[in-house]
């Protein structure tokens, strides 16, 4: 993101407009949330720099911290950028699928952490192995229930039938 010491805020645009469209609310919208011309928001969406009072009301218009709007915080975990590009080129259907197992992998880790039957790993090949139970606990789920999630192409296929 940085070169020859400045910013680059195409990034920090993206995620603007990422988060005005998850709201469902227009240009307009936002702008006149933010007490700002349209002109400006649209500018802001498209990577100008923000002013620190602008950076500051996106981030309490939008909840989000200094940290995740300026993307600070992906670099700082290459595990995140690595799951990601694995992902990214995946059908929609099948990403939607691998959400849904981590989602049930992580909510069986928090489960044994307030048992206290997990230990995080303590040797260099901590991202291949927990990679390696993820994939063998959603070949699991799988086996066992079939029906637990069905990608949106599958579902429709089967109220076809």
């Amino acid at each position: 993101m940085r070169k020859n010491n400045t910013f680059d805020f195409r990034p920090v645009g993206r995620i603007i407009f990422n988060c005005r469209r998850k709201l469902g609310l227009t240009q307009q919208q936002a702008a006149s949330a933010l007490n700002c011309s349209l002109t400006h928001y649209s500018r802001l969406e498209s990577g100008f720099r923000p002013s620190l009072e602008m950076l500051i009301a996106l981030c309490d218009y939008y909840d989000l911290s200094i940290d995740e709007l300026l993307k600070l915080h992906p670099s700082v975990n290459p595990f995140i950028e690595k799951i990601v590009e694995l992902i990214k080129p995946r059908p929609r259907h099948e990403q939607e699928y691998i959400l849904h197992c981590v989602e049930q992998y992580v909510s069986e880790m928090e489960s044994l952490q307030k048992q206290a039957l997990y230990r995080p790993f303590f040797h260099s090949d901590a991202a291949d192995e927990a990679a390696s139970m993820a994939a063998t606990g959603a070949d699991l789920m799988a086996a066992e229930d079939p029906g637990v999630y069905n990608p949106p192409e599958r579902v429709s296929e089967d109220r076809q039938k």
